[in-house]
């Protein structure tokens, strides 16, 4: 735990456990990977992604199998839903773990008094850092202000009690997380929950992490028991390839430290447009103005009186 401020000599760091945080392990293994090898401990994670995307539930399965797992406690802080919609979620995921406390409130000041008042409390679940409230500030909850203010001062009591702390974090139409920049510098790990209400599947992607690699993702379906870890994520994006088709083909990438297999659709039309439209969907659209620009130039194409249509899963925007 740390309380104050000690200067410590660099050789006596490498030569002392301080460089070997212990982790926390979820029990899955698509979480563990996107943690970088589980949760470490005093670890601050900050998760954006769309609302109804299913972040809350992520959240009550990681909360369970970590407490399952270990000897510890952990509260689940809720500032949107009341303590009997958490509970309805967790009947349906068919959770009902005694050592969850359940805590509604967008009070800071309750949050602080409820973690030092509970030393057996090591997890600490924020759903979400837009609600939360710093009475000593007099802007709303969810302006820049508060939002800094709430996520600094709960990183600072997680790292002094050990604590794991997991923050919720709406994102604007833009797909960036709401308010301030310095948020996600704030915190260790920076994690996107990302994929269409259209469908069950689901992307966990890491962006930013301190104790792991980033750009590691982890593929999840959305059931009625909640979120189930697809094992094979090649077989879901090309599960309708099942014959070849003229300009269709199964491309070799990587996402994080895992290949995956994926299919790309290409199609170019002839136009009576002036100016020729290009469309792409999960690819760089500046990309393929350089591949065509190469075309042109190399192979004799001459495409620059064409429409050009490309194609990639939605739900992996490959580089």
């Amino acid at each position: 735990m740390y309380v104050n401020p000690v200067v410590i000599a660099l050789a006596d760091v490498i030569g002392s456990e301080i460089i070997t945080p212990s982790r926390f392990l979820t029990g899955i293994e698509e979480l563990d990977r996107v943690f970088g090898g589980g949760i470490v401990q005093g670890a601050s994670i900050l998760i954006g992604g769309e609302p109804g995307i299913g972040k809350s539930t992520l959240l009550l399965r990681i909360a369970a199998n970590v407490v399952q797992l270990s000897s510890f406690e952990c509260l689940y802080v809720s500032g949107e839903e009341s303590l009997e919609q958490v509970s309805l979620r967790a009947k349906r995921l068919k959770i009902n773990e005694p050592k969850i406390k359940l805590l509604s409130t967008v009070s800071l000041t309750d949050v602080v008094a409820t973690i030092k008042e509970n030393k057996s409390i090591k997890f600490l679940v924020i759903d979400s850092i837009q609600t939360m409230y710093d009475s000593r500030i007099t802007s709303a909850p969810g302006t820049v202000t508060q939002v800094r203010t709430c996520a600094h001062e709960l990183t600072i009591l997680a790292k002094q009690y050990g604590i794991s702390l997991l923050i919720v974090g709406h994102i604007t139409k833009d797909g960036q997380i709401a308010g301030p920049k310095t948020l996600e510098h704030m915190v260790d790990t920076v994690l996107y929950f990302e994929g269409e209400n259209s469908n069950q599947y689901r992307i966990l992607r890491t962006i930013k992490n301190r104790f792991g690699p980033a750009n590691e993702i982890g593929v999840f379906e959305m059931s009625e028991a909640g979120l189930v870890p697809v094992d094979n994520p090649s077989s879901l994006f090309l599960m309708a390839h099942d014959r070849e088709v003229v300009g269709s083909a199964v491309f070799a990438g990587i996402e994080g430290s895992r290949p995956i297999l994926m299919e790309v659709q290409a199609l170019i039309a002839g136009t009576n447009m002036a100016t020729p439209r290009r469309a792409v969907v999960g690819w760089d659209i500046n990309r393929l103005a350089m591949i065509i620009a190469v075309l042109n130039a190399r192979c004799k194409m001459f495409l620059h009186d064409k429409e050009e249509k490309l194609g990639m899963s939605r739900m992996l925007i490959s580089d």
